[in-house]
């Protein structure tokens, strides 16, 4: 599989990260956050999980030692993490806003839902591959952060990308899954682009970017954190405000309870707000993506 090139020397010069960004579709950041951030972090749901009584975590691996009995019990642990304030927190890095907003040279900003990986041991992909427009809807500027919270080196769960698919449009799903936004590329697609992972890099990828995950087949629980970033001048799907996996958890109000600042996950003033469901036919996806490039110059 290809390596992933590092663009972190690119920070000090914007124009020439987004060229490469524009190019290629991603930038990868090695050593872009503090990885003592990360490991309070990872610390704090990997507790969560060895409640539960899947994992390990006395030597700080977060050892598999069990998994959920089906969505419901694992529903009831992710709604754990999702109420932990520092998880939220970090994601507003500002090392991380600051990359988001070099990509797209305007102030940005993250999305309050955020979501939190958790793999277990598998032989295929927990993640298929696709396209994040075509699950967020919002706009063809957003960008995607993938940051591991703990080494991932091959073989552990861990993005691959495509370099270059975000100039080939969207793609039609294919796979017959629910909800329905995942196709396929082979797994020996030459064109798969990956590395191995350590707390603090970050993978940075266009809305268009094809990108999945590679099969997990360490004994550790792959635990890592997508954002969102977008123009504070782009409007925002309303449902992109709510928590991940919302209405199945609860919404910020009950989520935030105990917290010493909410801000990290609330919307900056001056964010519109555009009140619409997410679209399931492919046509209207792809001909409100066809308008929104037009008007954003995206």
């Amino acid at each position: 599989m290809r390596e992933l090139v590092d663009s972190a020397a690119l920070l000090a010069d914007p124009e020439a990260l987004r060229g490469r960004f524009a190019e290629d579709g991603y930038v990868f950041l090695r050593g872009l956050l503090d990885p003592a951030v990360l490991a309070d972090v990872r610390g704090r749901i990997a507790a969560i999980l060895a409640r539960h009584g899947w994992v390990d975590d006395t030597e700080g691996t977060a050892r598999v030692t069990g998994r959920p009995e089906d969505r419901a019990d694992f529903l009831l642990a992710y709604r754990e993490i999702q109420a932990l304030e520092q998880m939220h927190r970090a994601a507003h890095e500002s090392a991380l806003t600051a990359a988001a907003s070099a990509l797209q040279g305007e102030d940005v900003f993250c999305h309050p839902g955020k979501f939190v990986r958790v793999g277990f041991p598998q032989p295929f992909r927990q993640i298929e591959p696709n396209q994040e427009y075509l699950i967020a809807q919002s706009t063809p500027r957003m960008v995607t952060s993938w940051v591991p919270l703990a080494p991932c080196p091959p073989g552990s769960g861990g993005l691959a990308v495509l370099p270059g698919s975000h100039l080939e449009g969207l793609r039609r799903p294919d796979l017959p899954v629910t909800p329905e936004f995942f196709f396929h590329v082979a797994d020996d697609d030459p064109r798969w682009t990956s590395a191995s992972y350590e707390p603090g890099d970050v993978l940075m990828f266009h809305s268009l970017t094809v990108n999945a995950s590679l099969p997990q087949e360490s004994g550790q629980a792959c635990l890592a954190m997508e954002l969102r970033h977008q123009p504070v001048s782009r409007p925002l799907r309303s449902g992109l405000a709510l928590p991940h996996m919302f209405p199945k958890l609860p919404n910020w109000s009950v989520l935030t309870e105990g917290w010493s600042d909410r801000g990290w996950v609330e919307l900056p003033l001056g964010v519109r707000v555009r009140t619409v469901p997410r679209e399931t036919d492919f046509e209207r996806i792809e001909f409100q993506l066809m308008l929104e490039t037009a008007r954003e110059g995206a």
